[in-house]
């Protein structure tokens, strides 16, 4: 196959059978010029902007169920003996109770999920006309739902069919110079605030790290080291002056 793409120069295919510009051609006759449409798949960004909504939703529902979580402070953590006089049931309803609420009004979550709906809600200068999701029928609704997105089906694709690329754009531009699509936005916003979680609390793979817990929880081991060893201290000085007593006791007698 020998083709002339928009006035170009020819370009060569080992086939009749070929790809280009993601385009499947199967070439039938030679020597004539077709014109092709190509129109976007507006089932399938519907379907891709379904499931970025339904993930949002997730996280920011997950974090507000985390904020307002009750706290039981009866529940305190068990300690081996404890776990040893309980049944494994008993145990992991105790430590439901005991995790309840650690992060309850928790600054450094709250600062993410006050920054994660401020993006969700922020517009995009210089996308022709889709400048936020409510322009494309995705709206949050009261405050009972805790920012949780809401998507008008029919105002979404009227919004593809119309500017496909300045929806596209609304999400994900990156473009030097402009400013950065919401999806992007998000991204940037959720891995800095993991790594500010991280600075706090460290991570499940590392038991004692550089974080804030794990410094404050390295300063309380060599606490308890160091009062573990004075305490045998007061413990061998009491051994001795009761064997000095003992010897006084008997000599009197």
């Amino acid at each position: 196959a020998v083709i002339r793409f928009n006035g170009g120069q020819e370009l060569n295919f080992s086939s009749n059978r070929f790809t280009f510009n993601n385009i499947n051609f199967n070439l039938l006759k030679a020597g004539e010029t077709v014109d092709i449409t190509v129109s976007p798949d507006i089932d399938y960004a519907v379907a891709q902007i379904k499931d970025f909504v339904e993930k949002y939703n997730a996280a920011v529902g997950y974090i507000a169920e985390k904020l307002g979580e009750k706290r039981y402070r009866d529940f305190l953590p068990l300690s081996q003996e404890q776990k040893n006089e309980m049944k494994e049931k008993e145990i992991e309803l105790w430590e439901e109770k005991a995790k309840s609420g650690l992060l309850r009004s928790d600054s450094t979550l709250f600062n993410l999920y006050s920054l994660i709906r401020n993006q969700a809600s922020a517009t995009v200068s210089g996308v022709e006309r889709y400048s936020s999701l409510s322009a494309i029928g995705i709206t949050t609704s009261g405050w009972q739902d805790k920012g949780k997105l809401y998507i008008d089906e029919n105002k979404l694709r009227s919004a593809l069919s119309d500017n496909p690329e300045a929806v596209m754009k609304l999400f994900t531009n990156s473009e030097s110079g402009t400013e950065q699509g919401i999806a992007v936005r998000l991204y940037d916003q959720v891995s800095a605030g993991m790594k500010r979680i991280t600075d706090t609390a460290g991570t499940v793979s590392t038991g004692v790290d550089n974080s804030s817990l794990g410094r404050e929880i390295d300063r309380v081991e060599k606490r308890i080291s160091t009062l573990e060893e004075r305490l045998i201290e007061v413990e061998n000085r009491y051994y001795r002056q009761f064997t000095a007593m003992e010897r006084a006791i008997q000599q009197m007698n």
